[in-house]
């Protein structure tokens, strides 16, 4: 009995192995990726038509300002992981299927790939900002660098995107700064260095021991091909998905039906996050960090600008500033609960309420990887069998 249990739960990590192997290589890809992109024309020329722009690192209220955004009838108020999907990965994929850039898709880079080379690369260290930035490779940062501010307007207006926060895209805003010479920015230069460390300290453990769970439970969709099936459903349940992703909206963080919410555990990962610690992500130092925050102000004029407290400002504040009349809503912004900080609340990165369809997908994925080993193990008998008779 005892025996028996060891070999089920050998096979199970052999079969996780598999699983989270199938996933990274991109094995099911031809059956998982959605190539649709925005379809509505191109502005003019070094114009992105977004109306606002979010200045400020993650852990600095960039979810909490895109939801009220989003609140405030702004409903393509996209985070990074939107703009990933949307603009930058149709961008990193063009660039890299290049022939004289590999012919490849863009690549996937996992947070414990990141851990573990930074780890490699400092002699030990693990969680500095020395570490973090050697963990990273410059994939995406390659991309940006030879993307045209043209380029990166023409993918971007595609969408006609009403806001961006850069929460681990950091070194996107610039470029998209420039790119947009109209739009309004709310800076978040609130929080002291030494608040925002606290704060980074506090969320991160939580943030990557949620994501290192969740991304087994979520494995079960790459041990097969059941892209195709989710394809299939989309089809008869109203094209959630196509009209979401030919639309850019809204925005899939803040309404996320269930196909979308199935849909985006099959891309987070190559289109989303690999983008962000591919050379995208910035790990500030002090200096970075405040010269950043001088650098906005010094260069945005003060009718574009409006520098946000969380402690102090209101609904009102903003709806003057975006020019939103009238303000539908009153008072300091309500506090937007953040699932990877395990408060209670709606986050469709992890959608937990679909846990019983990921661990069905992983009983059948277990049956079928059975069937088969079984099938081969047959076969390898009849065969040794077969050569000892001979």
């Amino acid at each position: 009995m005892q025996q028996k249990m060891l070999c089920i739960f050998v096979l199970f990590l052999l079969y996780l192995f598999v699983a989270n192997f199938l996933k990274m290589s991109h094995f099911w890809g031809w059956a998982n990726d959605w190539e649709m992109e925005c379809k509505y024309p191109p502005l003019p020329a070094n114009q992105t038509g977004v109306k606002v722009l979010l200045g400020g690192f993650a852990k600095t209220g960039t979810w909490a300002m895109s939801s009220t955004l989003h609140e405030l009838g702004m409903k393509k108020s996209f985070h990074g992981q939107e703009f990933m999907l949307h603009v930058f990965s149709k961008i990193a994929d063009r660039y890299w299927m290049r022939p004289e850039n590999g012919g490849r898709m863009s690549r996937n880079w996992h947070h414990l790939n990141l851990i573990s080379r930074g780890k490699q690369m400092t002699g030990g260290e693990v969680g500095t900002i020395a570490s973090q930035k050697a963990g990273m490779l410059t994939d995406s940062a390659d991309v940006l660098k030879h993307t045209s501010l043209e380029t990166l307007a023409e993918y971007t207006s595609k969408c006609q995107i009403d806001s961006i926060a850069f929460d681990g895209v950091e070194t996107l805003f610039w470029p998209m700064y420039k790119a947009s010479p109209d739009a309004k920015v709310i800076l978040l230069d609130w929080r002291s260095y030494d608040s925002w460390q606290q704060s980074l300290a506090r969320f991160g453990p939580k943030w990557l021991l949620t994501t290192s769970l969740t991304s087994h439970l979520w494995g079960s969709i790459f041990g097969l091909p059941w892209g195709l099936a989710l394809k299939a459903v989309d089809t008869v349940t109203g094209r959630q998905i196509e009209n979401m992703l030919t639309t850019a909206g809204p925005a899939f963080l803040q309404e996320c039906p269930v196909p979308v919410a199935l849909w985006q555990t099959f891309i987070n990962q190559r289109r989303v996050v690999s983008h962000w610690i591919m050379g995208l992500l910035s790990v500030p130092t002090r200096e970075e960090y405040e010269q950043f925050y001088a650098d906005v102000r010094k260069a945005t004029p003060p009718e574009r600008l409006l520098r946000w407290n969380f402690k102090k400002n209101t609904y009102e504040d903003l709806c003057n500033f975006l020019e939103i009349k009238p303000c539908p809503m009153s008072g300091t912004l309500r506090h937007v609960p953040n699932m990877y900080a395990w408060e209670p609340g709606f986050v469709c990165d992890e959608p937990i309420w679909l846990i019983p369809v990921y661990l069905l997908l992983h009983w059948v994925n277990w049956k079928v990887y059975c069937v088969l080993i079984s099938g081969l193990w047959r076969i390898l008998r009849r065969l040794t069998g077969k050569s000892k008779e001979e």
